[in-house]
């Protein structure tokens, strides 16, 4: 649904796609990994700092400038 989404936006509005970013639903899952509420605020930050800020992350972040976007989407997958 995202990917129709994207490609209708791109065909219609090239220039407003310019302006989005859109990660893929395996970025929301690894930074959901981090936000659970049965984690401590330490093991939270615990589980950033090897999910999110070293890995995965820059790496789905650095082609892209993200302040530069007006738009950034996070697909989230709430089902099993």
């Amino acid at each position: 649904r995202l990917r129709f989404f994207q490609e209708g936006l791109k065909s219609l509005d090239p220039e407003m796609f310019e302006r989005c970013h859109f990660f893929d639903s395996v970025f929301s899952m690894m930074l959901m990994q981090t936000m659970r509420v049965d984690m401590s605020a330490k093991e939270r930050e615990a589980a950033y700092q090897e999910i999110i800020a070293p890995g995965p992350a820059k790496r789905w972040t650095k082609p892209v400038d993200l302040f530069s976007k007006d738009y950034i989407f996070v697909p989230l997958h709430l089902e099993d």
